[in-house]
């Protein structure tokens, strides 16, 4: 039996508890929430209730912990549960300094235990299948990719007074590429990076904060000090250009502001041999195209044009092993049943040892692009990545 505990009780930490439900072996002890407001809704569920983190941590009566505080606890939390040897599945993003970043491989390198950051992006079946199709080659080799997160969350951003929620603190503290890992994640797993190939070098720039002032504005009128632009540091939308040692280049773009539909997916993977095109919103599917494969040639004045093909007609024979062994039809599981697929994946870890499918080697990296983009920035340069490995 796996013991788990909770770390942070709002809504993704009582999605991800949900899913234990369906797992054989796995038990949910406890929850730690500071406010007792987010404690409320998990009373009755039989499991200890903390509000200090450190009491929960002494009473050890847990094997794993899921962790899903505001960003700014993960990496604190996650070093001390790994120095009591308790496996974590941390939310995203890992850290958001490089000493953190640091400190977090030290402590997962030393503990024993299984550290995995819950980037639930790497987990859907889309993404699964275009890793599989890319470590078999059949895009040949990969040159190029694009990937972006873009989502307009705003309204998390100022509470209904009028004051910072924590997400609106990291917007007012931070400037960069702020919320990476959904989109890098999967790219970084396609470009076999921390395998045959890594990151070396990032060049970020962002816009001004205009949709950020006017949701202001509009909500809590022109006086509010959010409604100035120089309010906020993050940028409606920040890009970071980052190149790779075997010569890939990654296009990375994360805007939180800008009024329009999320796009939950935004990929484009390019290789020598054929492409990859995510659905623009929600429930369009992903596009391919492969040379000698799919219809028509992309040559200039081909006698029959290249022409997309819809990703699913190649799950038969590339449905990526996680996705077709953990996959349950059925399972109200939040993005395209990613969740749910991630949280096997790292009870697999746990009980099994060995590296996780995201080992802290990649939350470091892909998480260090917050403090890297804002230093690029910030000194109008580009900057190297740290050799983690």
């Amino acid at each position: 039996m796996l013991r788990f505990a909770v770390v942070g009780g709002g809504a993704r930490g009582w999605h991800l508890a949900s899913l234990l439900k369906n797992l054989l072996g796995v038990e949910l002890v406890a929850v730690c929430d500071p406010d007792p407001g987010a404690l409320a809704r998990w009373r009755g569920l039989g499991v200890r209730l903390f509000r200090d983190f450190e009491e929960m941590v002494r009473w050890e009566e847990f094997d794993a912990a899921i962790v899903s505080s505001p960003w700014a606890f993960h990496a604190r939390q996650s070093i001390r549960l790994l120095e009591e040897g308790k496996h974590v599945l941390c939310e995203v993003p890992a850290c958001l300094t490089l000493e953190e970043c640091w400190e977090l491989l030290d402590a997962a390198k030393g503990s024993g235990a299984v550290y995995m950051m819950g980037e639930n992006y790497c987990f859907m079946r889309e993404q699964l299948a275009v890793l599989r199709m890319a470590e078999e080659g059949v895009f040949g080799d990969l040159t190029y990719a694009e990937c972006g997160y873009i989502h307009d969350v705003r309204n998390l951003l100022l509470k209904p007074d009028g004051g910072l929620t924590w997400r609106g603190e990291e917007a007012r503290r931070r400037r960069g590429v702020i919320y990476p890992t959904h989109s890098i994640g999967p790219v970084a797993k396609w470009l076999g990076i921390g395998r045959h190939d890594e990151f070396v070098e990032l060049v970020a720039m962002d816009t001004r904060p205009a949709s950020l002032a006017q949701y202001a504005r509009e909500v809590f009128g022109s006086d509010h000090p959010a409604a100035k632009e120089e309010f906020w540091r993050c940028g409606d939308s920040a890009i970071a250009l980052i190149s790779t040692k075997r010569g890939a280049l990654i296009v990375l773009r994360v805007d939180i502001a800008s009024p329009r539909p999320h796009n939950l997916t935004y990929y484009h993977l390019q290789g020598t041999r054929g492409a990859y095109l995510s659905g623009r919103w929600w429930g369009e599917e992903g596009l391919v195209w492969i040379r000698g494969v799919s219809p028509g040639d992309s040559l200039h004045m081909s006698p029959e044009p290249a022409r997309w093909e819809p990703i699913s007609k190649y799950y038969d024979k590339y449905e990526h092993p996680l996705w077709r062994s953990a996959w349950r039809p059925g399972i109200e599981a939040h993005h395209g049943g990613g969740d749910y697929v991630m949280l096997k994946a790292f009870i697999s870890a746990a009980r099994e040892g060995g590296e996780p499918f995201i080992s802290v080697y990649d939350a470091v990296t892909w998480s260090a692009i917050i403090p890297l983009s804002g230093k690029s920035i910030a000194e109008g340069r580009s900057v190297e990545f740290p050799r983690f490995r």
